[in-house]
């Protein structure tokens, strides 16, 4: 069938209305506003709503007020609870806008005409800081191509607003669904602290909006921020039943963040770098955490008590009897603590259970590149030798406290202390690398008193490159992948720590090395001897070197039979063989 057919009047339906030149009088369709947003009225030139005849109107009229009456007619076949007086809204006939403001007759509540802008606005949101930590946010309209700010909007559907003071209507990108709620957003009084949950709820509800907020700069990351299940221990009520609460947690929010706003985007704010970032949600199902909780709680029961439990389900929430409650305690919690955080856990105290993550303390000094010292768990003052502590968790699954208490702590928690701390006879050691992870699992306070040089001497590494070489005297010219090597070993020596310089072959790491014994010996005059142990086929290698590019170095070789101890403690260098230092050891 063609376009011709299908717009063809249907001849049977279509009636002739005799004509009245009384049915006939001006209209005007009034823009009003309620609670779900703008719809239209038809009304006389007094603002009256008046009832209408679509077909004593010819032209664009025609067009519009057979659409508001077709409308209407669907309104009133259908029961709508948001809708009972059937109002035409706009966000539900977008169609409408267009033929409204050609008519002429498109007017406010005032009856004055209602126009076009012929720009486009942007939606801006900014953000303004008061006193003692209070922001002042609130929406306005940047209008494009004219440097102009309107402050005194409504938007009517997804994409128009109204511009009161101009009464215009303007045209935007799409903001979303939720359009009608914008003031709803505007906020006079916002604590600095509340601002990640604004923002959060600001770019989860509205659409393309600009931030201007501090000069910060807005990032949009598709990758997905988890959300973490967590199981909240309420309460244990007069009958010894403990109430717990299988949720979801995002984090620096609270408890209740994910289950009070129905949110799917996150904002990340970074005070330093001025940014922030907004990133999608990947929520958990908090239905099937409910039913894998409540499946453990059931496997302390006998088989033929499982229909009868005691355990009380209320949406998210499980009262579980105090005997299965403590089998659950004991049992699981050690197994759960590296998926679930735990929240309200002094609650368990009536089951000798700690869960809370005890505090790590750290004593050291400095040494070559390790820092030893010692180290323990700090439960609510009562402190355990780390070494204690690994021992009892990896025997029994948990620590057993002064006061009788099982103390619950992850496993991954506790498998990256046993990788980082070494026993070395009664002292811990730990590698300089490792510093970053340490100052993760100890705080602020004790890694300042503890870490400061350990950290000074680390951070110094990123600072090689930025640092110009200052080369000893050597017959050679040092390319500059050559003097990086050399400023690193020189690092390395002057911070007491051991190195392994692994270059390709023929890249020159003996030329590095002798140069790395010039600083030593020819500029710093130090006074002990090294010593270089080698492949035997380097020995002579080596001395034709030293000769080449360092003849003011004193050296000894010590391979031959005449070897002379005190001879060789004279010099500077001693080069001699792995065989050698095996047989010789106890020189």
């Amino acid at each position: 069938m063609s376009i011709f057919e299908q717009l063809k009047r249907d001849k049977n339906t279509y009636e002739l209305k005799k004509f009245n030149q009384k049915d006939i009088q001006q209209i005007y369709f009034v823009l009003q506003f309620n609670q779900t947003g703008a719809y239209i009225i038809v009304s006389d030139k007094n603002g009256n709503a008046i009832d209408f005849d679509y077909r004593n109107y010819s032209g664009l009229l025609r067009s519009i007020t057979k659409n508001i009456q077709q409308a209407k007619d669907k309104n009133n076949f259908t029961i709508d609870w948001d809708n009972p007086d059937g109002e035409i809204f706009l966000h539900e006939h977008p169609y409408l806008i267009n033929p409204l403001l050609e008519c002429g007759f498109f007017v406010n509540s005032d009856l004055k005409l209602i126009k076009k802008h012929q720009a486009t606005a942007n939606l801006t949101l900014q953000i303004t800081s008061k006193e003692n930590d209070v922001l002042h946010a609130s929406f306005i309209l940047d209008i494009e191509d004219v440097t102009k700010q309107v402050l005194k909007f409504r938007f009517i559907t997804e994409e128009y607003a109204l511009l009161y003071e101009e009464n215009l209507l303007i045209e935007t990108a799409n903001i979303g669904v939720m359009f009608n709620q914008l003031a709803n957003f505007n906020v006079n009084q916002l604590i600095a602290q509340d601002l990640q949950k604004y923002l959060s709820l600001v770019f989860s509800y509205i659409d393309n909006i600009t931030l201007d907020f501090n000069n910060y700069k807005v990032n949009k990351d598709l990758q997905a921020l988890k959300a973490k299940p967590i199981l909240v221990f309420e309460k244990v009520d007069e009958d010894q039943a403990l109430h717990i609460r299988v949720g979801q947690m995002l984090p620096n929010t609270d408890i209740d963040f994910l289950d009070d706003y129905d949110i799917f985007r996150f904002a990340v704010i970074n005070d330093l770098e001025q940014t922030i970032t907004i990133r999608p949600i990947e929520q958990i199902m908090v239905e099937k955490h409910i039913y894998e909780i409540e499946k453990l709680m059931l496997s302390h029961l006998p088989k033929g008590k499982k229909k009868h439990t005691g355990i009380v389900k209320e949406e998210n929430r499980l009262i579980v009897p105090q005997e299965i409650a403590a089998e659950f305690i004991y049992k699981n919690i050690p197994n759960l603590l590296s998926e679930y955080t735990l929240i309200g856990s002094e609650r368990l105290k009536q089951f000798k259970i700690y869960v809370s993550k005890p505090k790590l303390n750290v004593q050291i000094g400095h040494g070559i590149d390790f820092l030893e010292g010692s180290a323990s768990l700090d439960f609510d003052g009562q402190q355990i030798s780390l070494f204690d502590a690994l021992n009892q968790y990896h025997k029994n699954k948990y620590i057993l406290l002064a006061d009788g208490s099982h103390a619950l702590l992850n496993e991954a928690y506790m498998q990256k202390l046993q990788r980082l701390f070494k026993k070395k006879k009664d002292n811990v050691e730990i590698s300089l690398f490792d510093l970053p992870l340490i100052e993760e699992l100890i705080e602020d306070k004790i890694a300042g008193e503890h870490f400061t040089k350990a950290r000074e001497v680390f951070e110094g590494f990123n600072e090689l490159q930025n640092t110009k070489a200052k080369l000893p005297k050597i017959n050679a010219k040092l390319r500059p992948y050559q003097e990086q090597g050399f400023k690193w070993l020189q690092y390395l020596y002057l911070n007491k720590l051991g190195g392994c310089l692994a270059d390709d072959m023929g890249l020159g790491k003996t030329l590095q090395t002798i140069t790395l014994l010039c600083h030593v010996y020819l500029k710093e005059k130090t006074k002990k001897p090294s010593l270089i142990v080698m492949p035997k086929s380097l020995l002579y290698n080596w001395e034709n070197e030293l000769k080449k590019f360092s003849p003011e170095l004193s050296f000894y070789i010590w391979y031959n039979n005449n070897r002379d101890l005190e001879q060789a403690k004279q010099q500077q260098i001693i080069v001699t063989t792995y065989a050698m230092v095996r047989n010789e050891i106890e020189m």
